[in-house]
């Protein structure tokens, strides 16, 4: 928990992020500065635990902060089925 938390602080303050709370998914949340994307710190920490190297969270704050992927990097943008850009 804590480095998940440290993760999404991160975020918060070096690249404007903010704190917000999700009730669809019962989880904390950090926003981006113009609401377009979110990004679920606890999650991707848990992810990184359980499933190894493939969930780099060096890569994930670097995606985040930037909106590209780090070199050599197979981070992209994940979106869930239900999503529609307006």
């Amino acid at each position: 928990m804590i480095a998940s938390a440290y993760l999404g602080e991160m975020l918060v303050r070096n690249h404007g992020w903010r704190w917000r709370y999700d009730t669809d998914r019962q989880a904390a949340t950090v926003e981006s500065p113009d609401g377009r994307w979110a990004g679920y710190p606890h999650d991707k920490v848990a992810k990184r635990v359980r499933k190894g190297d493939r969930h780099d969270l060096a890569v994930f704050y670097a995606f985040a902060g930037t909106g590209e992927a780090p070199p050599g990097t197979e981070a992209r943008e994940v979106r869930p089925p239900w999503w529609r850009r307006g």
